[in-house]
């Protein structure tokens, strides 16, 4: 059988490439920049509150956006997804910045969220990989993912992205010098870490070859490993065809571990992803950065999962890169 090409494993390998674009754009010299924002420095330091929308991935983005602004920023923030904001009269108060996500920047939900914001007279933050789209042009500001062209359903180095834009851009608006001083240096090692990640993809295959005759996952993980557990069963979900659900590793605790036997178990913990007993240890990073890294064996792990059944990640059935 001729060995197939699959444009998610070469998406998910170019992932270092894609943050050295990223770093390189923001990242000069000692400060972290953000020349969209040029003309704005002094309304920035006006904000009280973000929102922060999207959807599917860009979802799973939204909630590591909430967690890092927050932590960073010390202001209120508040994450949905952008259809329930859409199907409730939200409260938005005068100086609160919406951030929207969208990878393809088409997203029909994401569209009309904005719209609905603009009718509050909000100003709205809009994170593509798509300078071209339509959430592109209604937004007040857009940043640019500099992913590339992604083929694959399943989004990868557009996950990724998306962390590390709103990781800078938190530090940006935060304005803390010392602070940005400090990180800089462990941000220009993503792209080294990552590399160092996706050494570990014989292991994950040989695991994938274990269990690809489950059909049912949960994945644990609490603060920033959260949002890492609901991509990483969003992608087995849509590369291998299986039931995933991501969960905080306490709430488990609250109803779901009557599961437990019926169900395989991922645990990620700070660096360790275990998975089938066996534990899979992502390189050193800080807290807030560490997702950007480990998000790199659940990847792997569904890709390898999905070929082990057989299927074409590159287009799981019933989905769509783009929902319109």
């Amino acid at each position: 059988m001729a060995k197939i090409n699959y444009k998610m494993i070469k998406e998910i390998k170019e992932q270092p490439q894609v943050m050295e674009k990223i770093i390189n754009k923001h990242i000069k010299g000692s400060e972290i920049v953000f020349d969209e924002f040029k003309k704005m420095a002094r309304d920035l330091k006006k904000i009280k509150r973000f929102i922060f929308l999207g959807c599917g991935s860009s979802f799973h983005s939204a909630v590591y956006g909430n967690l890092v602004f927050e932590e960073i920023t010390g202001l209120n923030c508040e994450v949905d997804f952008a259809d329930e904001f859409n199907k409730r009269n939200p409260v938005v108060e005068t100086q609160t910045v919406v951030i929207v996500l969208s990878q393809s920047g088409e997203t029909k939900e994401v569209i009309k969220a904005i719209k609905t914001a603009k009718q509050k007279k909000t100003f709205v933050i809009g994170i593509t990989n798509n300078k071209k789209s339509k959430i592109a042009k209604l937004v007040d500001v857009h940043i640019d993912q500099e992913a590339g062209k992604e083929v694959a359903v399943p989004a990868t180095k557009t996950f990724s992205s998306q962390l590390l834009i709103l990781f800078l851009l938190a530090l940006f608006i935060r304005q803390d010098v010392k602070r940005g001083l400090k990180i800089i240096n462990d941000v220009k090692k993503i792209p080294a870490l990552i590399k160092k990640s996706l050494t570990d993809e014989k292991v994950i295959k040989k695991l994938a070859i274990e269990i690809k005759n489950k059909h049912k996952f949960i994945i644990l993980g609490h603060k920033y490993n959260y949002p890492l557990a609901l991509e990483g069963a969003l992608k087995l979900k849509e590369a291998a065809n299986v039931f995933a659900e991501g969960i905080t590793t306490v709430e488990f605790d609250h109803g779901p571990k009557a599961l437990l036997n019926k169900v395989e178990l991922i645990k990620i913990d700070k660096r360790i992803l275990e998975i089938n007993k066996k534990k899979i240890i992502t390189p050193f990073a800080p807290e807030a950065i560490l997702p950007i890294v480990s998000v790199i064996p659940l990847q792997l792990l569904a890709f390898n999962l999905a070929i082990q059944k057989g299927i074409n990640v590159d287009k799981p059935q019933n989905i769509k890169k783009i929902v319109k």
